[in-house]
């Protein structure tokens, strides 16, 4: 049985509290709960519920909105409010005492609704006192055993707290609250508060931590002999029982079963009934009362006060979801007494609260209290606002408020009396302090942090690759995923991702660009042949991430292994250890207890293992030295002023510890606890009567802060809530009264959201050859489905294991990108939860997130022009002269890129010198680059055209790599089908296998002379030739009814568009022709120029695809506008020989290329259109990416004589990028090898959102 704590946590009442506390607490409101909760919802219901019979209205009755998890309840008077999405709308009312009832609604027009009670069947089932009181036994024992036996069930709901409390006449206290809730059948478990406020009278008795009682109060008697609950392990000696009615309910027949206590039962034991369904022995509700003035719950802690009639009453009630299992409705608690100051009355005191749960939820395991309560990015400016936010609770109102309840409201609104509640734990419930928000010093720092975020976004790169283990001369396969901002979003703001591979030497084997669409990209890394053994890293970055420290690059090693050299044994480094120390928050402090950290590596870059001592001058041991996890340990000192201290190994070898101050402050951190950050902050006597403020920012947010002062204590301890935190880096910093930063800890908060990866792949059997079929499915932590993409490798476990403790897109994104050097085996601090596990993560967080924050320079830099801006793609660059030398100033060039089958239009203006710059060049491999100018009157004009050379200046590369591993079976096996895979045909190599071209039949009339080439030399997906067409009037008659193509309008007005898309590219004889005017600075891939430049201007703010402009407006779903240019229109269609139509799918028109709606070139017959003046137009080629094969991956289900050859893949299926559809589900399906016994199946998502998930999964092994 999941038993509460001992009842020695009492509720406080307490006297006169001041309205503003020293040390008092601030966290940002960064958005609420959860991302699926309280989405817009436009249209406002409100009612009343009554009593059919009586007319009498029901308190408490829950109204449940159809196809939804939302829901809110009558409050005391009846009435409700709730909002819905659309109409008509479904809603259910329900209570345990009448029939349940439905009604459709189709407008917002006030509800009346009356609730039939329900019929009452006790002669039915009993005809006598005596047999009442058995059946009551038997059904009391049976749903205690019930509720205990599924008490370790774990079930999930948010809640609205509500509490106010009277002074006489008069009202003291108001709090309202939303939770986040684990429950069970014996009780609530846990909770966190996502959003609350509290206010209060001075000089009044008031209950701070109230809620407590909603916990404590329990359904089963909690593990107390201070106190008795009617469902008590043996509420025999304790009650007598009988059941005072039986109703009928929709589903079963409910016994109200009555607990009276009996008068020999000296503890104070709550009487009450318990409605038990007589079929499941579910308990649907408990009520209890108390009348007792020894109740020893709770406490007076006055000076000469009392209580008197004492009096404290609960109602927890239940109701069946729609999955027929039992959820909780709400906890209701009432409190009353008579108090007294120096035995004389002051007044009578009472307190009200009750716990709605409006939502329920299913959850995974991962599962974390708290998060967000909206998740709309507009309202991020007003939550971010630091302190007690009036309007969001105006906006959020979950059960109605009666007018009591408003004028309560009102005048402690008048009164500036609310304060935000941001931690409730059973005997502490902590308030934020409004001033210091208004704190010149947080002030001047968050406008510092703010601007830094505004002008200094952080990118990320994750590249995940098909496998770790590869052959010389095998192809690598990798997925990118970039994200930009505070939010993990997929970037929109970079075009290009860079991509290198660096040798055990430090040197760059292979280096590589891919353009980037939306934050997502692919490619694969061909590894040269004769490549040397040895473990390599996998670098990637974008050009953005260039202007910081290159310590927070994508980095993976890879291992290569070559049959022509000796399999390597692991050597042992040779050379002096690296021993690094790093006291926890910065220095060691003299007479401060201090944590150190330290870090031991060898000279080949591996962690190394030690043991020694600490010693003092005069040689005494002082600690200890060991390593506990990845070369790192660490130790407790208390340095003494004057002192120094040596570690000495067991070698003998010394390494001096850093000289401790003479003066500072001390930053001691907890970070076990799953709730909250435990903080110690000491400081030197000399600093004591100084204040000192604390602030944590996470992802360049700053999530905490605070202003504090010692006041006669020597240290202060202090806890900061992790429910509001996003997962990842949390550095904390101490600032002195004047601003000087003295301490700084980064810890780790495990991720609050994270997707759920399943596969259904338990079952599966492996046969050679034989296709493989499952589904993956992708939930969040709510359960509940994420359309997302995802990028998945099939791998023969047997050949190619990947490790289980390898980085993933977790351990990329919430950890390796924020802190300095290499993790080893990342994916081991994410697998669970234990407190060993969150030690080690612990360590590395002292040891490599530990760094001094330069705040001082923060200001300063922040805004200063980048030396790398995003890049848009490749830049080509050059000079355009006339004929006559003469350079081409101020002039438009249009330049038609034509690579393989991708055809597109750059375009851009001269300087005056003639020189011009292409910035967002995207196509892959050798492309031909045919350049047009045109003059002011937009004709073209003869030019020649140089271009510079490319030079791509790679960052640095620093790799300490260890050897190859040493000769195993594994490492064996792997050559020895990998030299199998070189020398024969095999059906999985690429290169080797011929693809049937398309055949397209036609008709025969309209076959046409073979000398009438395509100009680019791509296949059209379309041509219309205009001599099978007459008579014709213009070119919109020779088009229209084209199949794909759109002609709409009359005459000149009419538009043209390829499959409902906007302008297309028209090009007539090799010179192309807009619709719109022209602007060489325009981006063509829809981006704005705010992401192009040396940083995003000020007012612009991160956003979905990386920046967006705050001022910026939205658009409505329409055909898009497809004008057609005035030449096209008036071109003699006599004139034209044939017209070709590429489609956007085919032009391939990549990020920057002017046709993404398609192209349309039209061939006149020569000399018949002198419209169009032949001019000069240079050609020339140029390197664009690097080209990306497709992934071949065999289908045995037609008998090829192919398939005769060997098939041993190592891996076999990779896609970089696959998608769920609304229900969270996507197929895989592939053909197995001769060899695979066991598989493995990694997968790594990312959801629009920026929420991350990973899973390693094995399956096979027959």
């Amino acid at each position: 049985m999941n038993y509460l704590r001992q009842l020695s946590v009492f509720i406080l009442l307490l006297i006169a509290w001041p309205a503003a506390m020293s040390g008092a607490i601030e966290v940002v409101h960064n958005s609420g709960i959860h991302s699926g909760y309280f989405q817009a919802a436009p249209q406002e219901l409100k009612g009343k519920v009554t009593d059919a019979t009586t007319g009498e209205t029901i308190p408490y009755c829950n109204i449940k909105v159809a196809s939804s998890t939302m829901g809110t309840a009558t409050n005391e008077l009846g009435e409700f409010i709730l909002e819905v999405d659309s109409f008509p709308a479904t809603l259910t009312f329900s209570h345990v005492n009448y029939e349940t009832y439905r009604v459709k609604v189709s407008n917002n027009s006030d509800l009346n609704i009356s609730l039939i009670p329900l019929t009452t069947v006790l002669d039915e089932v009993v005809v006598s006192a005596s047999e009442r009181d058995v059946l009551a036994l038997n059904l009391a024992k049976k749903a205690f055993l019930k509720a205990e036996n599924d008490a370790e069930n774990d079930l999930y709901g948010r809640a609205f707290y509500r509490q106010k409390s009277k002074n006489g006449e008069n009202y003291s206290e108001f709090s309202e609250i939303f939770y986040d809730i684990r429950y069970g059948s014996a009780g609530i478990k846990n909770w966190s508060i996502v959003e609350g406020r509290y206010a209060l009278n001075e000089n009044a008795v008031i209950n701070r931590n109230y809620t407590s009682f909603s916990r404590l109060l329990t359904p089963l008697q909690p593990k107390t002999d201070k106190l008795v609950f009617p469902l008590h392990p043996d509420f025999e000696r304790h009650y007598t029982v009988n059941v005072r009615e039986i109703i009928q309910s929709d589903d079963a027949k409910i016994a109200i079963v009555h607990f009276s206590a009996l008068p020999s039962t000296t503890i104070p034991a709550f009487s009450g009934d318990v409605y038990i369904d007589m079929n499941s022995y579910d308990i649907r509700k408990v009520t209890g009362v108390l009348k007792n003035d020894a109740f020893d719950m709770a406490k007076l802690t006055t000076k000469n006060a009392s209580w008197k009639n004492y009096e404290i009453a609960y109602d927890i009630n239940y109701k069946i979801d729609s999955t027929k299992q039992s959820v909780l409705d709400y906890i209701k608690v009432d409190q009353s007494f008579d108090y007294y100051k120096n035995d004389s009355l002051q007044y009578r005191t009472s307190t009200s609260s009750n716990l709605l749960f409006y939502e329920h939820y299913r959850s995974n395991t991962r599962k974390k209290l708290g998060g967000r309560l909206r998740n709309n990015r507009s309202d991020w400016k007003k939550l971010d606002a630091i302190g007690y936010n009036e309007q969001f609770w105006l906006d959020n109102p979950i059960v109605k408020r009666t007018p009591v309840e408003e004028e309560v409201i009102n005048a402690f609104e008048k009164k500036e009396a609310f304060n935000s509640v941001f931690l409730n734990s059973s005997d502490n419930l902590a308030l934020m302090d409004l001033n210091i928000a208004q704190d010149p010093f947080i002030i001047a720092l968050t406008q510092d942090i703010n601007d830094f975020r505004n002008y200094n976004p952080v990118e990320k790169v994750f590249l995940h690759t098909d496998k770790e283990l590869l052959a010389e001369g095998e192809d690598l396969w990798f997925s990118a995923y970039v994200v930009l901002g505070s939010n993990h979003e997929y970037s929109g703001a970079s075009s290009v991702f860079h991509v290198d591979l660096i040798g055990p030497d430090s040197k760059i084997v292979i280096a590589q660009t891919h353009p980037l669409r939306d934050g997502r990209g692919s490619g694969n890394l061909q590894l040269p042949k004769n490549l040397p053994s040895g473990r390599y890293q996998l670098r990637s970055y974008t050009q953005w991430m260039r202007n910081f420290n290159p310590d927070f690059f994508f980095k993976k090693e890879i291992e290569i292994i070559n049959e022509n050299d000796s399999q390597p044994s692991q050597t042992v480094a040779e050379g002096p250890i690296d021993l690094q120390f790093f006291p926890e928050g910065g220095h060691l402090v003299a007479d401060l207890q201090a944590k150190v950290a330290f870090k031991a590596v060898g000279s080949d870059g591996l962690n190394v293992k030690i043991k020694g001592n600490i010693i003092d001058s005069s040689g005494k041991q002082v600690a200890l030295l060991s390593t506990l996890d990845r070369g790192g340990g660490f130790f407790s000192l208390r340095p003494e002023k004057g002192e120094t201290y040596t570690a000495v190994l067991e070698d003998g070898t010394r390494y001096e510890l850093p000289a401790a101050l003479e003066n500072g402050y001390g930053l001691l951190a907890d970070n076990l606890n799953p709730n909250t950050v435990r903080l110690t902050i000491q400081a030197s006597e000399a600093l004591r009567n100084n204040s000192f403020y604390l602030v944590a920012h996470s992802r360049q947010r700053q999530y905490y802060q605070g202003k504090f002062e010692f006041g006669n204590e020597k240290a202060l301890r202090l806890e900061i809530p992790k429910t509001r935190i996003p997962g990842g880096v949390l550095t904390i910093t101490l600032f002195d009264s004047d601003g000087k930063p003295w301490c700084e800890r980064a810890i780790f908060i495990t991720s609050q959201q994270e997707l759920d990866i399943e596969t259904n792949t338990e079952k599966l059997l492996l046969e050679t050859r034989e296709k493989v079929t499952f589904q993956v499915t992708i939930t969040d932590t709510n359960g509940q489905p994420v359309a997302t993409e995802f990028s998945v490798a099939i791998t023969d476990k047997g050949q190619a294991a990947r490790d289980t403790g390898s980085g993933t897109i977790l351990t990329q994104l919430l950890l390796e990108s924020n802190i300095k050097g290499h993790v080893e085996n990342p994916g081991l601090l994410f697998s669970d939860q234990e407190r060993g596990t969150l030690r080690a993560l612990d360590l590395v967080m002292l040891t490599h997130g530990w760094r001094k924050y330069n705040w001082l320079a923060l200001s300063k830099t922040s805004n200063d022009e980048k030396k790398y801006p995003f890049a848009k793609g490749l830049p080509i660059s050059g000079t355009a002269k006339k004929p006559s030398g003469a350079p081409l100033k101020n002039t438009v060039l249009r330049v038609i890129a034509k690579a393989d089958d991708r055809l597109g239009v750059l375009s851009t203006q001269t300087e005056v010198d003639g020189t011009f710059e292409l910035t967002d060049f995207n196509l892959e491999g050798e492309t031909t680059l045919v350049f047009n100018a045109f003059d002011s009157a937009d004709k073209p004009i003869d030019l020649n055209v140089t271009l510079n050379e490319f030079t791509n200046e790679l960052p640095s590369a620093e790799f300490s790599s260890s050897t190859v591993r040493t000769d195993t079976e594994e490492i064996r096996d792997y050559q020895t089908y990998a030299t199998t895979r070189k020398k024969s045909d095999s059906i999985f190599n690429f290169e080797n296998v011929t693809k049937l071209e398309n055949v397209t039949v036609v008709d025969k009339k309209k076959e046409k002379r073979a000398d009438s080439p395509s100009l680019y030399g791509v296949v059209p997906d379309l041509t219309v030739y205009a001599d099978d067409q007459r008579p014709l009037v213009d070119i919109f008659q020779l088009l229209r009814g084209v199949p794909g193509l759109r002609v709409s309008g009359t005459g000149f007005d009419s538009e043209i568009s390829i499959r409902n898309g906007g302008s297309p590219l028209w090009i007539v004889d090799g010179v192309p022709f807009f619709a719109d005017a022209f602007n060489p600075n325009q981006s063509f891939n829809g981006e704005s120029n705010g992401g192009t430049g040396t940083a995003p201007p000020p007012g612009f703010t991160e956003g979905r695809g990386g920046v967006e402009n705050v001022a910026g407006t939205g658009s409505a779903t329409r055909t898009p506008s497809a004008p057609v240019p005035d030449l096209i229109k008036t071109l003699d269609v006599l004139s034209i020989d044939r017209i070709e139509v590429h489609k956007a799918g085919t032009a391939s028109m990549i990020s920057g290329l002017r046709g993404q709606n398609g192209v349309i070139i039209v061939y006149t017959k020569s000399g018949a259109q002198p419209a169009i003046d032949k001019v000069e137009a240079p050609t020339l080629k140029v390197q664009g990416h690097s080209m990306t094969k497709e992934f071949y991956s065999p289908k045995y289900d037609v008998p090829l004589d192919v398939h005769k050859t060997p098939d041993y893949r190592a891996t076999l299926y990779w896609n970089p990028k696959m998608s769920t559809d609304a229900n969270g589900k996507a197929t895989i399906e592939f053909y197995n090898s001769d060899l695979a016994k066991e598989i493995q199946v990694s997968i790594e998502a990312l959801s629009p959102d920026g929420i991350a998930g990973a899973v390693l999964k094995s399956f096979g092994g027959q």
